[in-house]
């Protein structure tokens, strides 16, 4: 989910010179990956990308949409966000043999080791099915964090308790082994993946 800081350091926010523009920018980049299934099943079209502009951040300016909309098609040029937007994505096993979903946007609810219930939403999770028995997933969770050469493993590390949540509400999910399910970061201004080491 987006996070709430980091509203000076961007020049999307100079555009309205609004002190939540960090959180508005986080919140609509989310919906235009959100509205992606597979890059190879729909053109992206601009005129609906808009209009999903329009929908998350109302009262924004023309200028506004445009600009995060630009930003958004550079994101999309990064061969790594490309993969995991694919239908073969680098992280996970492919094959012939493999069937592939993503859900975007998926609400979860899990009990904890503890027996505390526990909520959250997935950006977008990733599974793969041989003849309908899930074989692994893959936790993506896209943050528009500017994170600074060479901190990005350490900024990771920051989204750690709530990555392992993630993964843990996966394998309730689907009933895989926590070792079946990766996570990765995306820093998509930077175009960073990092992958969650167990």
């Amino acid at each position: 989910r987006p996070s709430a800081g980091h509203a000076g350091e961007s020049r999307i926010d100079s555009v309205d010179d609004d002190p939540l523009g960090g959180r508005a920018y986080g919140i609509a980049m989310h919906a235009l990956f959100e509205s992606i299934g597979f890059l190879e099943d729909a053109p992206l079209e601009d005129e609906r990308l808009l209009a999903i502009l329009s929908r998350t951040s109302p009262g924004r300016s023309d200028v506004w949409r445009e600009t995060v909309l630009d930003d958004f098609h550079g994101m999309l040029e990064n061969d790594r966000i490309q993969s995991l937007l694919s239908r073969q994505p680098a992280l996970l096993a492919s094959g012939a043999d493999l069937e592939i979903e993503a859900d975007r946007e998926l609400s979860w609810l899990r009990h904890t080791a503890e027996g505390r219930m526990q909520e959250g939403i997935l950006d977008r999770l990733v599974v793969t099915r041989r003849q309908g028995v899930v074989q692994e997933a893959l936790v993506i969770d896209w943050k528009t964090d500017r994170v600074a050469s060479g901190d990005e493993i350490m900024h990771a590390e920051s989204y750690r308790n709530q990555l392992e949540a993630y993964r843990e509400a996966v394998c309730q999910l689907t009933g895989l082994e926590i070792h079946q399910v990766a996570a990765v970061v995306v820093f998509v201004r930077n175009g960073i993946l990092v992958p969650l080491e167990t």
